[in-house]
């Protein structure tokens, strides 16, 4: 189908040989730039694997070098894995602020917009890592949902326990531990006096065994029984699906520091005699460490409140290499953790940018900020600061901005962190708390004179 289009005024294109594809679940509209004569063909394909690998092969017969689409829930990755494999220049652009200026849709004018501002170089093109980045970023994904519904198991247990007037979660912080998980298990394998049950407990709890016999004794009603036993299971088969998914997740992390090792011709074995300054309990923390540090090349772990799981989703996110990114604004924009711009008239108006960030990385930033809140170091120094001038949301989105601000030096340079000392950064905010003092006292018409009593104690004195 060819439709004629207007004439544009502007004649300067920076992508003469590129198209544009509107994404559907079950159909795909293509538009090709437009001939001599103005007019533009426009294609369906269906979304089936065979339709995919004829549109490839259509877009290069037409001296296709550029496609662009835009990024439609999931149907897009098929489309762009079969293209980028043929050999294709990929663009994946955000739908956001792509609306055509007259409020006219349809899927033939939607592509052909879409090919407009490409060939303009309208166009910024998203972030995505190589095929193996993709591929850990998809593991890591669903290792989090599966401790997102294993987390739910544990709410209808703890339901089913307080339905029963069995307080576990009263006498025990974690029901999921040692202790909780053995008590659980006696409940449900048909134990019910409490003074077996809490003999159950490991020595090290703090509550007495009086108390915590106390607390387990319920009503045992059946149907809270067997929606306990329901729940212990799916706990336990989620907890097998996390294993298998950890397990994966290391193994393609070998790989990948494997695989760079190799490149770069390293004899010494990348890092192997490194001892980090923060040692994780879990084992496969541990390793996964270690290799982390082996692809970034400098352990992101020594910064204060980011840990191996902080570390592991930026490599799933971003890959081990930040070169794609220009400097460090644009990295902390594509994390969605820069300062929001709403200026009028040259001022700054109240509220930031619109709209909520779902970049997962960025998320797992402000999580980390928010670790800082009981830190005794600088930058949890520097957090509590904020907290006290601004709302909790705007003072972690601060914190998570300085933090990838940290994370792009060191791995742009490979620098290891080094924290300063509480004496050094005291005199330094003592030194700044002076300078403004003295500008303070300066606009006021007054003179700060630094004096020194008989007990050598320096004090600031205010003269007219």
């Amino acid at each position: 189908m060819k439709q004629k289009r207007k004439e544009s005024r502007v004649t300067v294109v920076r992508y003469p040989h590129c198209a544009a594809i509107d994404v559907a679940k079950d159909l795909h509209a293509v538009a090709l730039a437009p001939d001599e004569n103005g007019e533009q063909e426009v294609k369906f394909f269906s979304g089936f694997t065979v339709a995919l690998h004829a549109m490839g092969q259509w877009l290069k017969k037409n001296g296709v070098i550029q496609v662009a689409m835009e990024s439609t829930g999931v149907y897009w990755i098929p489309a762009y894995e079969v293209l980028d494999a043929l050999g294709f220049d990929m663009w994946l652009v955000n739908p956001a602020g792509l609306k055509r200026p007259d409020r006219r849709k349809s899927d033939v004018l939607d592509c052909q917009w879409l090919q407009q501002l490409m060939s303009l170089g309208l166009l910024s093109k998203s972030h995505r890592p190589p095929d193996e980045i993709c591929e850990l970023r998809g593991y890591v994904r669903d290792r989090q949902r599966t401790i997102q519904d294993r987390a739910r198991c544990v709410q209808r247990m703890q339901k089913a326990l307080q339905q029963m007037n069995v307080k576990l979660d009263s006498v025990l912080s974690d029901i999921t531990g040692k202790s909780g998980m053995a008590i659980i298990e006696a409940i449900v394998a048909g134990e019910r006096e409490a003074r077996t049950l809490a003999s159950l407990c490991d020595p090290r709890v703090k509550k007495s065994e009086d108390e915590i016999a106390a607390a387990l004794l319920g009503n045992w009603r059946e149907n809270h029984l067997f929606s306990l036993q329901q729940s212990l299971t799916t706990y336990h088969h989620y907890s097998s699906l996390l294993r298998q998914s950890e397990a994966r997740i290391l193994s393609l992390v070998d790989q990948l520091a494997a695989r760079l090792t190799e490149q770069k011709d390293d004899s010494t074995g990348g890092g192997a005699d490194r001892k980090p300054l923060k040692k994780p309990r879990r084992k496969w923390h541990q390793r996964l460490q270690m290799r982390l540090w082996e692809l970034f090349e400098v352990d992101l772990t020594a910064i204060p409140g980011v840990g191996v799981e902080t570390a592991l989703t930026l490599l799933s996110e971003l890959g081990h290499d930040f070169s794609e990114f220009d400097n460090a604004k644009k990295f902390s924009s594509w994390l969605g953790v820069a300062p929001g711009t709403n200026i009028s008239g040259g001022k700054h108006l109240p509220g930031g940018a619109k709209g909520r960030s779902t970049q997962v990385a960025g998320q797992a930033l402000r999580m980390s900020a928010m670790s800082l809140r009981r830190s005794q170091c600088p930058l949890g120094d520097r957090h509590r600061k904020r907290c006290s001038r601004m709302d909790p949301p705007r003072a972690n989105k601060a914190t998570a901005h300085e933090l990838s601000r940290i994370i792009f030096a060191m791995v742009t340079k490979g620098e290891e962190y080094m924290e300063r000392d509480q004496k050094t950064t005291a005199e330094q905010d003592c030194r700044r708390r002076l300078k403004w003092l003295q500008s303070e006292a300066r606009r006021l018409g007054w003179d700060l004179v630094q004096s020194v009593d008989s007990d050598k104690t320096t004090q600031i004195q205010v003269v007219t």
